[in-house]
């Protein structure tokens, strides 16, 4: 992040902004609705999958250098904002298990309440004053923090699920109205609130996204590949493909913050 960019100085103009996060919304809505007309629902999410994955990339760089992402975060916001109820609203115990159909009333309501969540969280992004904390940004601090959280939350949850595997999922896991709330999704959502503290792009704010943004990326990591089963299960946490989101995704995270930290990190002031 460009440390010094003036907080004032936006890639495009708030109304702009909220006909983006919307196009996103409606893209996401028409898409999804098609690809689960086919019957491939263990596939349907890969496409946000992707984008999510992309969108973390452009944060991560974000965080170093500052890049007039504005409009592309606004889109993948908007996408997210109706992936998350689509990953959420499903059965998730062991004997009820059932994939909501993507023209079900209910996901539509859900969908459409986060599309407004999402649209107020950038208002409140917007009219919020941020009070002057630091005199300069230490990006060892910052780098560290984006590889050493992500991997202590996967071990976590990882170590936390071998030692109360033997209790039944109802009384592990949260529900809400009988759908299983997963991290991952967590993580998405932060990942929403990450996009609007990016876009004011205000050097003070560079230590929150990093913290927000190393928190959703751990718990995005471990449960990238088993929210893409297509049966969500407990003996589907433990398995290879499961495993492969965090073998794989924790080295792609070291790279990438070393790659950004040794190339374009440099001590800036943040005020003159």
């Amino acid at each position: 992040m460009d440390l010094n960019a003036s907080k004032t100085d936006r890639s495009s103009s708030p109304q702009i902004e909220y006909v983006l996060i919307v196009f996103g919304w409606l893209a996401s809505r028409i898409g999804l609705s098609i690809i689960r007309d086919y019957h491939i629902c263990g596939l349907a999410v890969l496409p946000a999958i992707l984008i999510l994955l992309y969108n973390l990339f452009v944060l991560i760089k974000t965080t170093y250098r500052e890049q007039p992402t504005n409009r592309k975060l606004c889109v993948i916001s908007g996408l997210l904002s109706d992936a998350i109820p689509y990953w959420t609203l499903r059965y998730g115990s062991e004997s009820r298990y059932e994939i909501m159909s993507a023209w079900d009333g209910r996901l539509w309501v859900v969908s459409f309440i986060f599309l407004v969540v999402v649209c107020g969280l950038w208002w409140i992004t917007r009219n919020t004053q941020v009070p002057r904390l630091f005199n300069s940004i230490r990006y060892g601090i910052i780098s560290t923090m984006l590889i050493s959280v992500p991997i202590l939350i996967v071990a976590f949850f990882r170590i936390t699920y071998l030692m109360i595997r033997h209790l039944p999922n109802e009384e592990r896991s949260v529900f809400l109205f009988g759908s299983e709330i997963h991290h991952a999704y967590i993580g998405a959502l932060g990942i929403i609130i990450c996009n609007a503290i990016a876009s004011r792009r205000d050097p003070n704010l560079v230590y929150s996204l990093s913290l927000v943004l190393s928190i959703s990326m751990g718990v995005i990591i471990d449960q990238l590949t088993y929210i893409m089963i297509l049966h969500v299960t407990d003996a589907a946490y433990s398995s290879t493909l499961s495993w492969l989101g965090p073998i794989v995704g924790v080295p792609l995270i070291i790279l990438t913050v070393c790659w950004f930290h040794f190339h374009t990190a440099r001590p800036s002031r943040v005020h003159n």
